[in-house]
């Protein structure tokens, strides 16, 4: 079965650069930069969020590396990524909380 589409053709910043020419280029961050602060961006950022058995099925349709990385993220043309902070709190204080 072949693919459906091509991934590279996909990217966002090839899709601007060749609608409004290499004036219109932006880079992801520049890009949700300006969304945020109200700007017109040359194009919609991008975000994607999918559960572990899509994220593995694309890895796999895309021959990417199945640990992980951004590459799938970078061959849908994504602009956002997903930061995040471990707690380190005192989960004791919860638990004693609860049961009181």
């Amino acid at each position: 079965m072949g693919r459906l589409f091509n991934a590279a053709a996909i990217n966002s910043d090839d899709i601007s650069a060749k609608a409004l020419g290499d004036a219109g280029r932006l880079t992801s961050r520049e890009r949700l930069w300006r969304a945020l602060r109200h700007q017109e961006p040359n194009c919609v950022p991008l975000d994607c969020s999918a559960n572990r058995g899509i994220d593995e099925r694309w890895r796999a349709y895309f021959g990417l590396d199945p640990a992980g990385g951004d590459g799938l993220l970078r061959a849908l043309g994504v602009d956002s990524r997903l930061v995040g902070v471990a707690y380190k709190g005192n989960a004791g204080i919860l638990s004693r909380r609860n049961a009181a």
